[in-house]
């Protein structure tokens, strides 16, 4: 255990839980307030503390059952921690990757989770951030250890990971989260001013197909070839998928086509295709849940082929 002494309480590291990633390292830990003790996620972010606290302050505003709080944050020997609840469940990440799991769950569960989390995007939009990180590591199915995978309610589900979040537009100059598969193309080429609500829609869009089908829409072992896969291919529409269902997930994860690759194009033209590409999206979370909620069927997805080729 490592002991991270903080300005209103103390917090107990497990070593074994420590988690690096792009912006930080994240562990599970003890929060401990006089006799009281609780478990925490807490999460060192390299990103400039200066900046952070205001987002935060404003994070710490929002109110809604599917939104992970923030409980506490401050600097300890010049780094910046962040704390959220630990919330016991299962990363969508886990449930897509693992056939056992997946093949229990009804595929049109995923709906009623897409709508939940439109509901808290609904709110962080209007609070006037946005989360640009949005994947399924990042969105928790919360149940008990002993529930059978056919009983989790997919609807008690949290986005997570809010550290990232920003105004819109983001003037700041602070490096965006980039998501191989699920992040827009303004930000793949770091055209961070452009990034909007509608960035999100078509994050989680892409994120429904892929727990819907559990086959990424992209997918190459060439980090190079999958990011111009990303910003050149729009969604194809699996022979399983309901033309109304497709039609909202191409929506939301619309984006207009480059007539040659980015890097042969001045920065106006890319911009003007970036800003025609996010208009033909869904503006809001609330359109793209009313949408989703009129979708009719959901078939299951065989996915045993692709499991096979990837192990």
């Amino acid at each position: 255990m490592i002991l991270v002494k903080g300005d209103t309480a103390n917090y107990f590291l497990d070593q074994a839980t420590a988690k690096r990633g792009k912006f930080g390292i994240t562990w599970r830990a003890v929060r401990e307030t006089g006799a009281e003790k609780e478990s925490v996620i807490v999460k060192h972010i390299t990103s400039p503390a200066s900046y952070y606290t205001e987002i935060l302050k404003r994070l710490q505003t929002i109110n809604h059952q599917s939104f992970s709080p923030v409980i506490d944050y401050f600097v300890r020997d010049g780094k910046f921690y962040v704390v959220r609840p630990y919330i016991e469940g299962t990363d969508l990440k886990t449930i897509i990757n693992s056939v056992s799991i997946h093949k229990k769950i009804n595929p049109a569960s995923f709906l009623k989770m897409g709508e939940r989390l439109l509901d808290v995007l609904g709110t962080l939009h209007k609070s006037g951030l946005v989360h640009r990180d949005i994947k399924p590591s990042n969105i928790i199915i919360r149940h008990n250890k002993e529930t059978n995978p056919a009983e989790w309610d997919m609807s008690d589900v949290f986005l997570i990971d809010y550290e990232q979040s920003t105004h819109y537009p983001d003037k700041s100059g602070i490096r965006a989260p980039f998501a191989l598969v699920y992040s827009p193309p303004e930000i793949l080429l770091k055209y961070n001013y452009l990034i909007n609500p509608s960035s999100d829609l078509f994050s989680l869009g892409i994120t429904i197909f892929h727990a819907i089908t559990a086959k990424p829409p992209y997918a190459d072992c060439n980090p190079e070839v999958l990011v111009n896969l990303q910003l050149t291919y729009p969604l194809k529409q699996p022979s399983t998928m309901s033309d109304e269902l497709f039609a909202v997930l191409a929506k939301a994860a619309y984006k207009e086509q480059f007539p040659l690759p980015p890097r042969k194009l001045n920065s106006t033209k890319i911009e003007e295709i970036l800003i025609k590409g996010a208009a033909a999206r869904y503006q809001s979370a609330q359109e793209m849940k009313h949408d989703l909620q009129a979708v009719k069927e959901v078939k299951k997805c065989s996915t045993a082929w692709y499991k096979k080729i990837l192990g």
